[in-house]
């Protein structure tokens, strides 16, 4: 009977939802400045960018705080590229501004670090069960021998 090991979530289910709230908030402002921008003469639009370039450090900032950046992992090359295309679409005008990428991104990098830490419990059960199998393997020949 193998007991079943409870998976510890890097990012647990406040953490999540508060990174997705800010997300959500950072494109909703970046949505907000670049309408403005337009009305305003393209202020809004130059500002949006900055808070692009913000984004990109706040971002894996919070990532890192929280012990799961996205450039370490098994899966880090999908995290790093679902990262990295999000900023590429927040940089295109209007694109950036309709499409939630950031929200998308954020949620995404989240799903895969989870999965991530569900996979390694599921490897380290297993780990366990191997070198149980080991210890038994020496203690049967152990008995043989002796007898």
């Amino acid at each position: 009977m193998s007991e079943k090991e409870p998976v510890r979530y890097r990012i647990g289910a406040v953490a999540g939802l508060m990174l997705g709230m800010v997300s959500l908030f950072l494109d909703v402002t970046e949505l907000t400045l670049d309408l403005a921008g337009t009305f305003l003469g393209g202020i809004g639009v130059v500002i949006g960018y900055a808070k692009d370039f913000g984004t990109l450090i706040l971002l894996p900032g919070i990532f890192f705080v929280l012990g799961a950046p996205f450039w370490k992992g098994r899966k880090a090359k999908k995290k790093m590229v679902t990262m990295v295309s999000g900023f590429i679409l927040s940089l295109i005008p209007w694109v950036g501004a309709f499409l939630p990428e950031t929200t998308i991104a954020t949620i995404v990098t989240i799903y895969l670090t989870r999965k991530e830490d569900k996979e390694g419990v599921a490897k380290v059960s297993l780990a366990k069960n191997i070198v149980r199998a080991k210890r038994m393997r020496q203690k049967v020949r152990r008995i043989s021998r002796e007898e």
